[in-house]
């Protein structure tokens, strides 16, 4: 027999607890320093050389890689869509040449569109600007502290903070509430857990 729906989304949503829980975990086992530091004290002798390596890789994998390929996604991201554009119009060019007169009235249609391509896009780099604003204090302090190549300024450390406190509390804006696939996938998700309740309240009734 074949089990119900809500069943097998309930199924799902419990796998994907487990899973973030031992993600969760996992972070913690390899983020904490201490614990690491009593592992290597238990099976090498000079942890302090470890340590000084676990640092670099811990700052370049975690820190300074993400960051870049951010970055450079999301150049390689405007250039695909200034690419779609210009390809975008030559084709509307080539039509409205090939058939005067035949596409005035998609003009505005097309002109939605592209605006919509225009402000999604316009959307993403601005997040991934402000993100990298707010991250960058961060790298900067950690760079100067962990390759000891200059000095951290004391006002760094609560400027940091500063913009690591307003990048979170730019997030739920961002994907939240701004993004409209998201809302709309949220929306559906309640509108489905509505019914499912109100389906089980009614199967639950006695007869």
């Amino acid at each position: 027999m074949a089990s119900p729906l809500w069943e097998t989304v309930l199924s799902w949503g419990l796998t994907i607890i487990g899973l973030v829980g031992n993600c969760f975990v996992i972070l913690l086992i390899v983020f904490n320093k201490r614990l690491f530091k009593h592992f290597t004290n238990w099976f090498l002798e000079d942890h302090v050389i470890v340590m000084h390596y676990y640092s670099y890789y811990m700052v370049i994998t975690f820190e300074f890689l993400p960051t870049l390929i951010l970055v450079l996604a999301t150049l390689h991201m405007i250039s695909i869509a200034k690419k779609h554009a210009r390809e975008t119009a030559s084709v509307f060019h080539q039509l409205e040449h090939n058939h005067p007169g035949a596409q005035n009235g998609n003009t505005a249609s097309k002109l939605r569109k592209k605006r919509r391509r225009s402000a999604g896009l316009m959307f993403i780099v601005s997040v991934v600007l402000f993100f990298v604003l707010c991250y960058s204090w961060q790298l900067l302090a950690t760079f100067c502290s962990i390759f000891k190549v200059c000095k951290v300024p004391s006002p760094l450390t609560p400027l940091k903070k500063l913009f690591l406190i307003g990048n979170s509390v730019f997030n739920p804006f961002a994907y939240g509430f701004l993004k409209h696939d998201i809302k709309e996938e949220v929306k559906r998700l309640l509108r489905f857990g509505a019914n499912e309740g109100q389906r089980w309240s009614m199967e639950m009734e006695p007869r």
